[in-house]
């Protein structure tokens, strides 16, 4: 049926319908070139046979395509996730016509696919910032003089909102309605990256130093000693040369593009400073890690998958860095966290499993990534399986630890990672026992629906449940890339505090606390129409939760979702 949607079951563990890969584990990451010759030049092509002229900056779509700010060329470049490069936009000359670039800095995509360039002049006349439809129809976001007099990096969150830095005007703050709000006066900040909580960070590049910038306008250092050097460490500790270009993932982790260390490094939520890739000797040589070279980095940016480009400026290169186990930034999509998947005896008599069930909604094939993170410290080695969704076509894998990951027992979190956002998830999870059940779904819950430790209104969870019909256990996961502490407090009906317990996260990860309502910080007794309220004090912090009311006699679930 052409145009229909095509649904399959993945019977056992037979995975070619769905192309998996081999089960792996988080291994160290990977340097390759994507596109580039190391010779300055203008032309497009595939790979190697692609040249730049002094690269600065990248930003990468949703579906991993890479927008490049060929400086030297004064055009913007496109790259294929097979690296084909082509020219995006400009003319190759100068000028203040629309289609004309001077010298393109900065970029970032928008969920919408439109690409903000910022261009920061010819060093006499005042710089522009641009925007490029996803066809390629250049136009200027006009900022007047003095607001905006060289831009150098440009970020867009989720809302369309720009982030604009100036290294003569500071940090710039444009609503998707053009109200425009200068939040620091800070001379020198070169690059600038938003988080999914409205963080904001930038990198002052003379100082050696990232901050971090509130939605009030407050700076306070980030990371940094403010002396060059290339130590790790947390906070002022740690020492950068030159940073440059940031990014951030979905989990608060800050990338930067230290340029004359000529390494990246990764910052943690937390401000642990660590070098992720490159030796710290300018070079070219692809490898894993720290074995691999770069000349000047300037410019990074993430895709869906986790996988970080960078715009090695001095190698006219565009060098990918695969990281396992990343979390990338995923805008409208692309990154989900299944709560609980089961193969696990449980209570009167049940045996839970789980089935999964993904569904490309989308007219393109999709591929990603499928991860077992576990529960509490249990791991089990966070297998993952590679997938790949032809168009409108659905996959249904039974009992999915079994078949997919092999394991014979236990339950977790499983995180899915897609190329596009146009990916449809669910899990059933349901038990033979004393008369049957039918199971209860579950949606696959996307990354940028978590909650923060920022959220206005705390998540409830209604109508819970703990007494000789029922049994109620609940839910909780971390999002983010460092442990955090959730906050559970639980209310009869009439809003009275039952009592409070805090838990502990692992690294995104979950924990499931089975009939937790019988815990002696809840009062330890049977109770109806319990109310529980989840919180994080954590800053930094992702998370959401679910719980399971569950019939004693039939083991049926009824899922309670966050509201």
């Amino acid at each position: 049926m052409i145009g229909g949607s095509r649904t399959r079951t993945l019977i056992g563990i037979s995975f070619a319908v769905l192309l998996l890969a081999a089960s792996r584990t988080a291994g160290a990451q990977v340097v390759t070139t994507l596109a580039g010759s190391r010779t300055a030049g203008f032309r497009d092509g595939q790979g190697t046979a692609a040249s730049f002229f002094n690269p600065t900056a990248v930003a990468a779509d949703t579906s991993g395509t890479v927008y490049v700010a060929d400086t030297g060329n004064r055009l913007i470049r496109k790259i294929t996730p097979d690296g084909g490069v082509t020219t995006f936009a400009g003319t190759g000359f100068g000028g203040y016509e629309p289609a004309n670039f001077f010298a393109p800095t900065g970029l970032a995509v928008s969920a919408s696919g439109t690409v903000y360039v910022a261009d920061i002049g010819d060093g006499v006349g005042e710089g522009l910032l641009r925007k490029i439809s996803p066809d390629g129809v250049v136009e200027a976001v006009w900022i007047q003089f003095p607001e905006l007099q060289s831009p150098s990096d440009v970020a867009v969150d989720g809302s369309g909102t720009l982030y604009v830095v100036d290294p003569f005007a500071g940090l710039l703050k444009v609503t998707s309605a053009g109200v425009k709000t200068l939040l620091a006066r800070v001379r020198g900040f070169w690059g600038v990256a938003v988080d999914r909580s409205g963080n904001i960070f930038v990198a002052n590049t003379d100082q050696h130093t990232i901050s971090r910038v509130s939605q009030d306008g407050v700076v306070t250092r980030f990371a940094g000693s403010g002396t060059p050097g290339s130590a790790d460490g947390t906070g002022a500790a740690a020492s950068f040369r030159g940073p440059s270009g940031l990014a951030v993932d979905d989990g608060g982790n800050v990338y930067v593009a230290d340029r004359d260390n000529h390494v990246v490094r990764r910052i943690t939520a937390e401000g642990v400073v660590s070098t992720l890739a490159g030796s710290g000797r300018a070079g070219s040589a692809d490898g894993p890690a720290t074995a691999a070279s770069f000349h000047g980095p300037t410019g990074v940016a993430l895709d869906c998958a986790g996988n970080l480009y960078v715009a090695d400026r001095e190698n006219q290169k565009i060098r990918k860095v695969t990281v396992p186990g990343g979390i990338g930034v995923c805008g409208r999509g692309g990154s989900w966290i299944v709560p609980s998947v089961a193969h696990v005896p449980g209570a009167h008599g049940s045996f839970w499993t789980s089935d999964l069930t993904l569904h490309n909604r989308g007219s393109v094939p999709v591929s990603g990534t499928l991860r077992f993170l576990g529960n509490g410290d249990d791991t089990r080695g966070s297998p993952e399986k590679a997938f790949t969704l032809q168009p409108f076509e659905s996959v249904t894998i039974p009992d999915v630890l079994s078949a997919l990951f092999g394991l014979t027992d236990g339950y977790g979190a499983v995180h899915i990672l897609c190329s596009a956002d146009r990916l449809v998830v669910r899990s059933r999870t349901s038990t033979p026992g004393p008369g049957g059940t039918v199971g209860d779904n579950v949606p696959g819950v996307p990354l940028s629906a978590f909650f923060t430790d920022r959220a206005s209104e705390r998540p409830v969870l209604v109508g819970l449940v703990e007494n000789y019909e029922f049994r109620s256990n609940i839910v909780l996961v971390n999002g983010a890339t460092a442990p955090i502490t959730v906050q559970v407090t639980a209310s009869d009906p009439s809003g009275a505090i039952l009592g409070e317990k805090a838990y502990t996260i692992p690294t995104r990860g979950m924990i499931q606390d089975s009939r937790f309502l019988l815990r002696p910080e809840f009062g330890g007794a049977g109770r109806s129409g319990v109310t529980v309220t989840i919180s994080s004090p954590t800053s930094g912090a992702l998370f959401t939760a679910l719980a399971s009311v569950i019939d004693n006699g039939s083991n049926d679930p009824t899922t309670v979702l966050p509201q």
